[in-house]
This record gives structure tokens, C-alpha cells and sequence, in this order.
């Protein structure tokens, strides 16, 4: 596929690169992407490709110059934030790269460019089937949203505002 189907850089940071893309494109640029949103359900899963809602905005992730998934961001209104606009983030890396903390530093992107464009609040969400991805959501640094069910089979998780990523100096 022509890389010209593939957007603008959107966000780089922590040894990713997130380019603008359509589903549709990115499927087309590494065909492995439909087997990384098949697992987003659960390990081997084999049934019909989980939906990406049409509001979707996705991103192409890429390392070391190679595909390694696909990134989605939806903006949702203030809900349980008023006058804050919230971004619910999901990501799915395609097999072969996996074990490489890709997802976790295309996350920390995401959230770093959104941040720059006024998101406040951010979430995620894991189908109850699929524990390495409500595992994912807790090592990103998210917690569980208590006491919501969405009637979609999934555990939502939320970026606590008071947990604040920040740059560490090491002592000698």
C-alpha cells in the first residue's frame, strides 16, 4: 500500500510515532492490525472484527521504522467531568511486536498530545473477556470506574487525576 494512505504525524514521543489513518488504511498497511483488534476481544478469538465506533479517530502506531498497531481515540463530552473533555484511548499492537511496552508508550503519547489540546480526563476500557488488556489498563497506571456498566461486557477504566506522570531525575 502506497504510504500516502497514511496521514500526517499526529504525536511522537517515547520511541513511537502515531500517523493519521482510516481503519480501512491501516488494515490495508499491516494486515496483522485485524488480529490484534481480534485479540482486543479475548486470545484467539475468531468471530466478527470488534467495531471501531465511527466518531473513532485512529492512528497508525509505528517503532524502529515498522507497523506495530493501531490507536483510537474518541472524545466524549463532560460526562462525570463537567467542562472537561474526556478521551477514551484504545490500543491494539499487532502480534509479532508485542512484549515490547509499544501499547504503553503509544498510550503515553496520546495522552501527551491530547493534554496539549485541553483533555483533561482520560479513559479506557477492556471486554471482561480479555484479562491481558484490563491487565494492560492497570500497568498504563488507569483504575477501574466503580459502580459503571455500560451494558457492553467491559470493566472502564479512568486516568486518576491526581497520579501525574513526571519526568524522575536519577541521582548518582
Amino acid at each position: 500500500m502506497p504510504e500516502r494512505a497514511i496521514g500526517k504525524l499526529w504525536a511522537r514521543g517515547h520511541g513511537v510515532v502515531l500517523r493519521e489513518t482510516t481503519l480501512d488504511a491501516a488494515l490495508a498497511a499491516c494486515p496483522t492490525i485485524e488480529q490484534a483488534l481480534r485479540d482486543g476481544i479475548g486470545r484467539r478469538h475468531e468471530g466478527p472484527l470488534p467495531a471501531v465506533p465511527p466518531d473513532a479517530e485512529c492512528f497508525l502506531v509505528r517503532a524502529e521504522g515498522e507497523h506495530a498497531g493501531l490507536l483510537t481515540v474518541e472524545r466524549d463530552g463532560p460526562e462525570g467531568h463537567p467542562g472537561v473533555q474526556t478521551a477514551t484511548l484504545g490500543v491494539a499492537i499487532v502480534p509479532e511486536r508485542r512484549g515490547r511496552s509499544l501499547g504503553v508508550r503509544a498510550i503515553f503519547a496520546a495522552e501527551g498530545r491530547l493534554r496539549r489540546e485541553g483533555v483533561r480526563a482520560f479513559r479506557g476500557r477492556a471486554p471482561r473477556t480479555n484479562g491481558h488488556g484490563m491487565y494492560f489498563w492497570f500497568r498504563v497506571g488507569y483504575v477501574p470506574l466503580r459502580g459503571v456498566d455500560r451494558g457492553d461486557g467491559a470493566t472502564w477504566f479512568e486516568l486518576p487525576k491526581r497520579r501525574r506522570r513526571r519526568r524522575t531525575t536519577r541521582s548518582p
